[in-house]
């Protein structure tokens, strides 16, 4: 997949956000195995739809305006040579960019400032967070814990499911793609 693919993508998203939201979606994290191991990781598949990155701990971020116009921001673990000697090499945002298409790439201990500033501001009536879990027993993964925290600290603001508007998005381009290659047949 190209970066235009991903950047369509989240056009598609930010043109079904009403004014005033602010969405976020998270890359997920590796659940811990041991003390000091974890499960293999994989991406939430609609983190990977909006940008074509796999890596964990990242956060997309989409600002809808009153006046319709959409921003987008990813926030990246900086690098770090001696945990990446056992973890991997983490994205630089140089390649991120090459991925996603997106421009505006900052550091994720940048995140908790710009997210409170923005939700401050009285410009966002909404956040909009990927939510779902198959059982409620499962544990809350990011976006559960945003939702606890912004319930906490900005009760003003409406807290919304993207998930409908994912799934939408996905199984419209699976039927369009299917429908392609089928007809080749």
């Amino acid at each position: 997949m190209t970066s235009q693919f991903h950047s369509q993508n989240r056009k598609e998203l930010a043109d079904k956000l009403l004014p005033g939201s602010l969405a976020l979606v998270f890359s997920g994290k590796a659940p811990l195995k041991t003390g000091d191991e974890d499960y293999p990781f994989f991406a939430e598949r609609n983190f990977v739809y909006l940008t074509g990155i796999t890596e964990q701990s990242l956060i997309l971020m989409i600002r809808k305006e009153e006046s319709g116009e959409w921003s987008e921001t990813l926030f990246i673990r900086p690098p770090d040579m001696l945990k990446e000697r056992w973890t991997g090499k983490r994205i630089r945002a140089e390649e991120a960019e090459a991925f996603s298409g997106i421009r505006d790439i900052k550091q994720s201990a940048e995140f908790d400032t710009l997210f409170n500033k923005l939700a401050n501001s009285g410009r966002y009536s909404r956040l909009c967070l990927d939510l779902f879990k198959f059982t409620p027993d499962k544990p809350d993964d990011e976006a559960y814990l945003m939702v606890k925290y912004a319930r906490n600290i900005f009760p003003a603001i409406t807290i919304v499911s993207i998930r409908p508007i994912m799934k939408s998005l996905r199984l419209l381009k699976f039927h369009t793609w299917k429908l392609a290659h089928v007809s080749r047949v």
